[in-house]
């Protein structure tokens, strides 16, 4: 409930601190002392909305009872014509409230299962009387409706050229199949979780849990009808769940519940079977769910699921050329195999091992060499000191998501010349040497600069994720509605920051990295997660601090994809 009284000005980070702000347009100067980025003003003259249900309720029973007394007192005769319209009346109310309930969600759904009579109250618009406001009046989302607008601005809509986003399939499934229930949970819940970081609320954080559960437990009653679990709108229910988790993820453990997740969609593919593949929506979702799924894969050397693998090449056939993002991700597939043929003692000889590497490398290097038109980027060298510009460089890539992909290739090149390295290391210093020709050791040279080279590239890509123009400053974004403050959004979508942090922490803990690179890492993943509100960054950070791997990647069994059940 809203006060009556006229609202502050100041920023919302001095509101939230009770400190006296200044309102400097281009930045409170309290926020710079503080060296952090001032989240910006409310704009005045907005209206002030308070739920006044009850006061409504009551005046309105306090009115017809005076009526009913005033008829009684001037003309008893009339009293049973009186009871007889105004029940008359109260019943039209009544179906009318009763229709109107029934054609919507209740702003109380997001605390309870069930909506009690009176969840749709009466709003009552109070304008300010310094308002400059003088003649329209919009009636502002509600929570649920802002819960909408965030998820599709931060995951789905566009905003830097063609930027595709985690769910640009979206719009295609509720054309197609329209937004079941579940996954209009799953949307809430995380629209709930961020708006909970933009607005300072985290009481919205029980709202969007209370969204999540619902999530689950219609996903779990879903499962058990086989023409609704293979649905799209159910593989997308579960993929929004994993983001869910790396929004809120303040733990280690965040990590094994997004595991499970891909791998609860990973059993949904293998029931959809073979059909999928005939439709490009098909194609594409199983490729989101593939690409997730590799990540798993290989920080704990194992493969791809077989169908997985069978399913992929069958796409990989019906590309005359392929795009060179599925063409990184059979290579990273092809990886997988390799890493874990190596860790079931399948493929131990080193020769081997050292071909099979260089190969995968070279299918890398002609894919960077040979790209299609939007995916060439720009260097731009700048003296200016920024916290996301490393070495005086950056790059300006078409969108967030030719971004990624280029990430993609660079972290795999690194973890190919990793290998590389690795083996020739053990075959110059076992006993009698097993690489003595100069061409290993130039290949050995040549491996290091690939990975210094690559790990820069990532690095340079970081002023784009997080929103930095060419002046150095941050670009907003539109919001998604016209009567929304910027202040009530995140300075860039959080796709930017959702992209970058696997790329970063990779960086970070890598053994080529130095304590300047992992300070500035470490720098950037907490961005991320301050201001952007992924949580999971925060964690990633920490990991970054003490040079550590995932640790549930090293506790969790291989990939299996047999449950049919979620847990929250």
């Amino acid at each position: 409930m809203a006060s009556g009284r006229k609202p502050s000005g100041g920023c919302h980070a001095c509101r939230a601190r009770k400190t006296r702000c200044d309102k400097v347009p281009e930045g409170c100067t309290q926020c710079k002392k503080a060296k952090r980025i001032c989240p910006g003003y409310r704009v005045e003259g907005e209206l002030v909305f308070r739920d006044e249900s009850t006061n409504v309720v009551r005046k309105f029973k306090a009115k017809e009872a005076r009526k009913k007394a005033l008829v009684f007192k001037e003309d008893p005769i009339d009293l049973d014509k009186l009871d007889t319209s105004s029940s008359s009346s109260s019943s039209s109310s009544s179906s009318s409230s009763s229709s109107s309930s029934s054609s919507s969600d209740s702003p109380s759904d997001i605390f309870s299962d069930t909506a009690s009579e009176n969840s749709f109250g009466s709003l009552e618009i109070v304008r300010q009387d310094d308002s400059p406001l003088a003649v329209t009046y919009t009636l502002a989302p509600t929570l649920e409706d802002r819960a909408m607008g965030i998820f599709v601005y931060n995951y789905v809509i566009g905003v830097n050229g063609p930027t595709k986003g985690h769910l640009d399939n979206l719009n295609d499934i509720a054309a197609s199949q329209g937004l079941g229930d579940s996954l209009m949970s799953s949307i809430k819940a995380v629209g709930l979780a961020a708006y909970s970081h933009t607005a300072r609320a985290p009481s919205l954080l029980h709202n969007a849990r209370f969204q999540y559960m619902k999530a689950i437990r219609l996903l779990n009653s879903t499962l058990q009808e086989p023409e609704q679990s293979i649905k799209d709108s159910t593989l997308l229910t579960i993929q929004i769940l994993g983001i869910y988790e790396t929004v809120t993820g303040c733990k280690v453990s965040c990590f094994k519940d997004w595991m499970a997740h891909i791998d609860g969609a990973a059993t949904i593919i293998k029931m959809r079977g073979r059909g999928q593949l005939q439709s490009i929506l098909g194609r594409k979702m199983l490729i989101q769910v593939t690409s997730n799924l590799l990540i798993n894969c290989l920080h704990r050397s194992a493969r791809l699921p077989k169908h997985l693998r069978e399913y992929m090449t069958v796409i990989m056939g019906m590309w005359e050329k392929p795009d060179p993002a599925f063409g990184t991700q059979m290579c990273m597939m092809e990886f997988s195999e390799l890493r874990a043929d190596m860790h079931e003692g399948i493929l131990h000889e080193p020769h081997e091992i050292l071909s099979k590497a260089l190969e995968l490398d070279g299918k890398l290097l002609t894919i960077s060499l040979n790209l299609p038109p939007g995916w060439e980027y720009e260097t731009v060298f700048t003296d200016s000191e920024s916290d996301a510009v490393f070495n005086g460089k950056y790059h300006v890539y078409t969108d967030h998501w030719i971004a990624l992909m280029w990430n993609s290739l660079r972290c795999l090149r690194i973890q190919l010349n990793q290998l590389i390295r690795s083996v020739l290391l053990k075959g110059f210093s076992s006993t009698p040497p097993l690489f003595t020709d100069h061409s290993y050791t130039a290949q050995f040279q040549l491996s290091t600069e690939t990975m210094l080279s690559a790990q820069a590239d990532i690095l340079s890509s970081v002023p784009q994720h997080i929103g930095m123009s060419r002046s150095g400053r941050y670009a907003p974004s539109n919001p998604p509605f016209q009567s929304w403050s910027q202040s009530d959004l995140p300075p860039i979508p959080m796709i930017g920051g959702s992209f970058l942090m696997w790329p970063l922490w990779f960086v970070g803990v890598n053994d080529a990295s130095t304590e300047e690179i992992r300070e500035f890492v470490v720098k950037n993943l907490t961005w991320i997660g301050d201001v952007l509100g992924i949580r999971q960054a925060h964690v990633m950070a920490g990991l970054v601090k003490k040079n550590s791997d995932i640790p549930v990647w090293k506790e969790a069994p291989k990939p299996k994809v047999e449950s049919l059940s979620w847990e929250g």
